[in-house]
């Protein structure tokens, strides 16, 4: 194996340097953000956001119970839509 290659990023690291790259961007860019905007009440902010997502993670687990399938939102949307039928 050459200088070179051992050098080169794999696929494997690739792969776990683009992910990292969307967290880092998706999450901890957007939260200083918030913090900016929020100034010092940026914990309320943020107790407030994860009660919101806590919710919404209750929803989608109620939806999911209610439905034996793994497309359990798409035949939501489909019934409410009128596209498809309860059975």
């Amino acid at each position: 194996m050459t200088d070179y290659q051992k050098k080169s990023l794999t696929l494997t690291g690739a792969v776990a340097m683009g992910t990292g790259v969307m967290i880092g961007a998706g999450i901890f860019a957007l939260t200083g953000q918030i913090a900016v905007l929020a100034g010092p009440s940026f914990p309320w902010v943020f107790a407030v956001a994860a009660v919101v997502t806590g919710f919404s993670a209750y929803s989608y687990v109620k939806l999911s119970n209610a439905f034996d399938c793994t497309t359990a939102s798409t035949r939501m949307t489909m019934i409410r839509n009128g596209l498809m039928c309860l059975r």
